[in-house]
């Protein structure tokens, strides 16, 4: 009998290129801490290899990988990542050939069969990666095709599909997140560096109740919004605030405040904590004693996205975002001294430059009214 490897699998955090010195992000690769930390709690030996905050080249990532010689590697695959994740895949493929290569992520979900039938490709995971992960850990590839979640191309050329997606439906169930995977106390110091609240990350929902037709949501989680209890949310934060004291609290949810009464709920529970938060959300979900909750529990940073200041072109990118609503909610934030932070799109297919004007008009006249600070994307098709 062959010898087990010691690390069953690594992930990898990829950089968006392999020229020069890597820009570190603000935040680890959360997607990547939840799948370990998930993987870890099931008895499964996880590590993580995080390229860009170790600014670790391709040679010295391959390196990496190569000396911990696990049996399956994990990529997220992204757009603006792709590129680079192949390049590393490929040349991991060469040196160590023994290693089942898993693709995961936006851009797997999108088009798992054109990522499946590339040659040093095991497998892809289609949807949320915990339980497929999971599944492709403790089942022989001959079990693959009977597994919800995975793609994958046969030795004859044949491509499979499982027609369900393995989905968490519990989420009060996940681990609490573990940092210990990642050097986070860099983290720490480049929030500091950049005059940022030093925060811990936490994901407490999946789904949206919106169909916005720019977002990727839709695609990634098709079915109904899934969210912690109010309880399991209190309890990851003291554990994190236990191990990371006085650091703010960052929920990365796209709609944070979408379910009016777990957000009272929530009020009610983290107001003894004496903790500060963040969070992101759509300003037409708050009334104004939302806002004032907000701040008489500690949230200290709140990102909204606007996308468009033009109401025609809100009902054609489906957001339909009430944007007379949208300037109250930034000056009662303001009135709080609450960072509020506004986000912008500018380009979508058929919009035109009087449209355009009219969202930077409408940028304007949040700062006016106390608008923190704003970010304006071009649009991109994928």
């Amino acid at each position: 009998m062959a010898e087990k490897s010691c690390v069953e699998i690594v992930l990898v955090a990829p950089p968006l290129s392999w020229e020069g010195s890597h820009r570190m992000d603000i935040k680890p690769p959360m997607n990547l801490l939840y799948l370990a930390s998930y993987l870890a709690s099931k008895d499964h030996s996880v590590e993580l290899v995080d390229v860009r905050c170790d600014d670790l080249d391709l040679e010295s990532t391959i390196t990496t990988v190569t000396e911990l010689a696990p049996n399956f590697l994990g990529f997220p695959l992204y757009q603006g990542t792709e590129e680079p994740t192949l390049t590393l895949l490929q040349e991991l493929k060469q040196r160590a050939p023994k290693i089942k290569m898993i693709l995961g992520g936006p851009l797997a979900t999108a088009v798992p069969e054109r990522l499946a039938r590339i040659p040093e490709v095991s497998a892809v995971v289609v949807g949320e990666g915990e339980l497929a992960l999971q599944s492709i850990l403790e089942n022989p590839m001959s079990e693959w095709s009977t597994l919800p979640g995975i793609a994958f191309v046969d030795d004859k050329g044949d491509y499979h599909c499982h027609p369900d997606r393995a989905v968490v439906k519990d989420l009060d169930g996940l681990p609490h997140v573990d940092y210990g995977f990642v050097d986070y106390a860099k983290y720490v110091a480049f929030q500091k560096h950049l005059s940022i609240p030093q925060s811990v990350f936490m994901t407490i929902s999946r789904g949206c109740l919106y169909r916005c037709t720019y977002c990727a949501t839709p695609v990634l989680w098709p079915g109904k919004v899934r969210r912690m209890s109010v309880e399991r949310v209190i309890a990851e934060i003291k554990y994190q605030q236990e191990r990371y004291p006085g650091l703010t609290m960052a929920f990365m949810d796209d709609s944070f405040f979408a379910d009016r009464k777990w957000l009272q709920d929530f009020f009610k529970a983290v107001a003894p904590l004496k903790v500060r938060y963040a969070t992101i959300g759509r300003a037409d979900h708050l009334r104004p004693e939302d806002v004032d909750k907000l701040a008489e529990t500690g949230c200290i940073y709140v990102s909204m996205g606007v996308e468009t200041g033009n109401s025609k072109m809100q009902k054609v990118i489906k957001k339909r975002l009430s944007l007379e609503r949208v300037a109250p909610v930034v000056e009662r934030l303001a009135k709080h001294k609450v960072f509020a932070k506004c986000f912008f799109m500018l380009g979508f297919p058929g919009e035109t430059p009087s449209q355009m004007a009219e969202t930077i008009n409408f940028a304007v006249s949040l700062r006016k009214r106390g608008m923190s600070d704003c970010i304006f994307f071009p649009v991109n098709l994928y």
